[in-house]
C-alpha cells in the first residue's frame, strides 16, 4: 500500500490537464493577436464589414474555452484589473481576500439565464458553469488568480473547501478532510458538512441525472460516501483515482460538483430544495431567480472565501447581439459578452473597455458520424446491454449521409473521405475573418492548435479556398449535381461557438451548389445526442486556439469512446484512440506534444475536424466598472463577481 497525504500547500503542483474530462472542445491559450487593443482598433470594426452570407444569430450561454495548463514551472503574473485600475493583490495562501465594500448594483446583460438548479443531478449542459461562475453556488477547490487566458496548476488553499487530503494507491481510495466554519447561505442549513459534500457528488451521478459530466465522474468513483461530519472517502474504480482532481473539482468547472444541502433536500424535498435560492455557498445568495428573464443577487457577508465588494448583482436575459450592444451602450447592462464585429464599436462609443475571457478558439466544423472505434477500449471492452461495444446509433454508412465513411472499407473512406475535403475547400476562410470577425481573427488550418509557424506542422494540413476542387471532387463521387447538407448551430454558446461563423460556413456551402439546411437547437437539449454518439451531421466543433500549449492536453480529448462522457461526434480508431491514455501518463511535455502532433496529423489527414479561423472572447466593460480580476474557466464565461468593483 501507497499512501500519500498532503497536507494543503504544494498539494497541486505539477498536475496536467485532462482534457478528456471536460465538455467538448479543448482549448488554448492567448492568440498571436492578443497583443492587440481593440481600443486601437475600434475603426477597423464597421458593421458594414458584415457581408451578406453572415446570416446572424444568438449567442452564448461551458463548454468551453478549456484553457490549456500552464506548466507549474511556469511564472504566472498576478491577475489584474482590466482597465488603467489600480490591480487587485493576487490573494496569498493563508488570507481570504475581504476588500472593503464600496457598494452598487452590477447589471450584466447575458445572452441566456438558466432555470434556478441547486442540486447537481439537475444541472444541464449549457447552465453547469453559470450556476457557479457566476457567484451562485461553489465547487471544493479553488486555484490561484492567473490573467486570462492563462490557467495554473496551483491551488489558493485559504479559498479551498478541503483542508488536507490522503491518497492510498494500494486501495485507490482518495480523503478528504473538510473545513469547518463554511455556511450555507441560507442560514436553515447550518454549515457545509461531509455529508453535504458526499450528498452533492452522490447526486451528480445518481440515476436519471442530466449533470452534464455525470460520465466523467462516473470513469473514475466508484462511491462517494461521509466518514464522519468532516471526513468524505471517494472510492476510486480499478483505474486508480483521477490524478488531476484537485482542478477539475475547482472553479475552473472541468467536472465541478457544486455543494449543496442534504438537510435542504430532506426537510424540502427534492424539487423544492432544487428551486430553493441559498441552497449553496456562493459569494451571492440569488433573491430572484426567473428563467429566460433575470437572475438578482445580494452579497454574502461576510463571506468565507471572498467578500464582494458590490452590494448586488443582476443578470439579464438579453439573447440578441445588438440589443445587448445597443442595452450597453445606452447604460442599461455595465458588462456583456459580445462578437468581435460589435464589441469595439461599444467600448469605444461609451468610452469603455474590453476583456479576453479565455484563449482564442479554432471556428469550424466537425463531421460527426464517423464513430471509427472498433472497441469500448478505454472502458477495458465492456459491451454496453443491447449492442456491441463500438456500435454508434449515429454510424449510418448510407447515401443521406455521404461524409461518414466506413473504417476498413477503402472504396467508402476514400468517398467520404473527397466529401468532406470538397466541403473544406468550399470556406474561404479570408471572408470569415474579414466578415465574422471584423480581421480581428486569424485563418487557421489544423485541429487542436497547430499553427503555420510550429514546426511540426505539415504543409498537407493546409486546404485552402478552391470551390473548382470542391467542384471536381463532387463530381468524382457522383455528387456534382448538389447533396443535402443539415449542419447543427449551436445558438446558445457563442463564447465558444460562434452561430455566425456556423451560419456562414453553410451559406458558402448554399454557394457551392449544395442544399445546407441550418438546425438550432439550444446545446443543453442536444448535448444528450454527443453523448450516446447518435449525432450523425456537421457541427460548429471547436478546438484549439494558436497559444494553446500542445504539450500539456490531450489531442485525443472527446474523439475518444469513453462510455456516458461527452463525444465529439466521431470516434479515433483504436491505434490512434489508444493513444489518449499515452499522451495522459505521458509527463514529459516534448513527448506529450509528439503524441498531440500524431494524433492531430490523424485528424487533420482525413478532415474529421477541420479549423478555418481563430476567434477570441471578449467582454464589453463600462467605465463604472473600475476593477476586475476574471479567470479563465471551461467557457469564457462571466465569472469572479466579488472581485468587481464599481465607481464611487
Amino acid at each position: 500500500m501507497v499512501a500519500v497525504n498532503w497536507i494543503h500547500g504544494a498539494a497541486s503542483r505539477g498536475i496536467t490537464a485532462r482534457e478528456d474530462f471536460v465538455d467538448g472542445p479543448e482549448g488554448g491559450n492567448m492568440s498571436k493577436l492578443h497583443i492587440m487593443s481593440f481600443r486601437s482598433l475600434g475603426a477597423l470594426l464597421m458593421l458594414g464589414l458584415l457581408f451578406a452570407f453572415a446570416c446572424g444569430g444568438d449567442d452564448e450561454p461551458t463548454v468551453a474555452p478549456v484553457a490549456t495548463a500552464v506548466p507549474a514551472a511556469t511564472a504566472v503574473p498576478a491577475a489584474t484589473a482590466v482597465a488603467a485600475a489600480t490591480a487587485v493583490p493576487a490573494p496569498t495562501a493563508t488570507t481570504v481576500v475581504k476588500p472593503p465594500a464600496t457598494g452598487g448594483t452590477l447589471v450584466v446583460g447575458a445572452p441566456a439565464v438558466c432555470p434556478p438548479t441547486m442540486i447537481m443531478k439537475f444541472v444541464t449542459g449549457a447552465c453547469f458553469e453559470r450556476v457557479q461562475m457566476w457567484g451562485w453556488m461553489e465547487g471544493v477547490t479553488w486555484m490561484m488568480d492567473a490573467a486570462p487566458p492563462a490557467q495554473v496548476d496551483d491551488e489558493d488553499v485559504a479559498k479551498s473547501m478541503i483542508e488536507s487530503w490522503e491518497l492510498d494507491s494500494g486501495a485507490n481510495v482518495l480523503t478528504w478532510v473538510i473545513k469547518t466554519g463554511i455556511p450555507f447561505q441560507d442560514e436553515r442549513w447550518g454549515d457545509v458538512t461531509a455529508q453535504d459534500v458526499a450528498f452533492s457528488f452522490n447526486q451528480a451521478f445518481a440515476e436519471g441525472s442530466t449533470f452534464n459530466r455525470v460520465g466523467q465522474l462516473k470513469a473514475w468513483i466508484d462511491t462517494v460516501e461521509a466518514l464522519d461530519d468532516r471526513t468524505v472517502k471517494i472510492q476510486c474504480k480499478e483505474n486508480g483515482c483521477q490524478k488531476d482532481w484537485i482542478r477539475q473539482q475547482s472553479n475552473y468547472n472541468g467536472q465541478t460538483a457544486s455543494i449543496s444541502s442534504v438537510k435542504a433536500l430532506e426537510e424540502l424535498g427534492e424539487d423544492a430544495a432544487n428551486r430553493s435560492l441559498g441552497n449553496s455557498t456562493g459569494p451571492f445568495k440569488p433573491t430572484k431567480w426567473v428563467a429566460d428573464e433575470e437572475i438578482i443577487g445580494e452579497a454574502v457577508r461576510p463571506h468565507w472565501r471572498h467578500t464582494p465588494i458590490i452590494d448586488k448583482i443582476r443578470y439579464v436575459a438579453i439573447p440578441e447581439n445588438a440589443v445587448r450592444a445597443a442595452a450597453f451602450e445606452t447604460g442599461e447592462i455595465q458588462m456583456t459578452f459580445l462578437p468581435p464585429a460589435l464589441v469595439s464599436q461599444a467600448v469605444n462609443a461609451v468610452g469603455g473597455r474590453s476583456a479576453q475571457i479565455g484563449g482564442g478558439r479554432g471556428q469550424g466544423i466537425s463531421f460527426a458520424g464517423n464513430y471509427w472505434a472498433s472497441s469500448d477500449y478505454l472502458s477495458g471492452g465492456r459491451v454496453r446491454e443491447g449492442e456491441d461495444a463500438a456500435a454508434r446509433p449515429g454510424y449510418k454508412l448510407d447515401d443521406d449521409h455521404p461524409w461518414i465513411g466506413e473504417w476498413g472499407n477503402d472504396a467508402s473512406m476514400d468517398r467520404a473521405f473527397k466529401v468532406r475535403l470538397a466541403l473544406t475547400k468550399l470556406v474561404d476562410r479570408d471572408k470569415l475573418n474579414a466578415g465574422i470577425l471584423g480581421g480581428l481573427g486569424t485563418p487557421s488550418y489544423s485541429y487542436f492548435g497547430w499553427q503555420l509557424d510550429d514546426p511540426e506542422f505539415k504543409p498537407e494540413w493546409r486546404i485552402d479556398f478552391d470551390p473548382d476542387g470542391a467542384q471536381a471532387l463532387l463530381d468524382e463521387v457522383g455528387l456534382g449535381g448538389g447533396f443535402d447538407v443539415p449542419l447543427y448551430v449551436i445558438p446558445d454558446v457563442a463564447s465558444t461557438w460562434d452561430p455566425e461563423i456556423t451560419e456562414a460556413i453553410g451559406q458558402m456551402w448554399t454557394d457551392g451548389g449544395l442544399n445546407v439546411k441550418l438546425e438550432k437547437t439550444a446545446y443543453s437539449a442536444r448535448r444528450p445526442t454527443f453523448v450516446a454518439r447518435s449525432i450523425d451531421i456537421p457541427w460548429a466543433g471547436v478546438t484549439g486556439g494558436a497559444s494553446s500549449d500542445k504539450g500539456s492536453g490531450n489531442a485525443a480529448g472527446g474523439r475518444v469512446p469513453i462510455s456516458g462522457g461527452w463525444g465529439a461526434g466521431f470516434e479515433l480508431p483504436d491505434e490512434i484512440g489508444v493513444l489518449f491514455d499515452t499522451i495522459d501518463n505521458e509527463t514529459d511535455p516534448v513527448k506529450r506534444r509528439a503524441l498531440n502532433a500524431e494524433v492531430s496529423d490523424f485528424i487533420n489527414k482525413w478532415r474529421l475536424q477541420v479549423t478555418f479561423v481563430e476567434e477570441i472572447p471578449f467582454w464589453a466593460i463600462r467605465p463604472e466598472v473600475v476593477e476586475w480580476t476574471p479567470y479563465t474557466g471551461n467557457l469564457p464565461y462571466f465569472n469572479n463577481p466579488q472581485t468587481i468593483r464599481l465607481a464611487p
